[in-house]
Parts: C-alpha cells; structure tokens; sequence
C-alpha cells in the first residue's frame, strides 16, 4: 500500500530498512538519506542505487558522527 502511495505521488517519503535496497526499482526516488553509515560498501552502493536510476539526476546523503 505504501509504495502504491507513493508511486502516485500521494506520499514523499519512505522510511526503510536494507531489505528495500536491493531488488526494488521504485520511480522517483530523487534522494537517499542514510541515517547510519553502513559496514560494507557493497550495502552503500545498494542504498545510493535506489535513486539515479536510468540516467535520471539523484543525491545521496549521509549523516555521520565523528567517530564514524
């Protein structure tokens, strides 16, 4: 139901776990915000992979300590 909503453009924002980045191609992903960094690059390059897609423009932020 959710991404349903937000295929319509109902709803802006998804909150999601790492099952989400992989295997989902969801239109109009235009950012990705990480709230943590993640241990492996591989699950980084699969969470800013859900925005981009098909040479359309998308950011990726990620919010760090500064021990991190």
């Amino acid at each position: 139901i959710t991404l349903d909503a937000f295929r319509a453009g109902n709803i802006q924002v998804i909150v999601a776990s790492d099952a989400m980045t992989r295997g989902m191609d969801i239109e109009g992903v235009y950012n990705v915000i990480n709230y943590d960094m993640p241990s492996y690059i591989k699950t980084y390059v699969h969470r800013a992979g859900r925005t981009a897609r098909a040479g359309r423009p998308g950011r990726c932020f990620t919010l760090l300590r500064k021990d991190e």
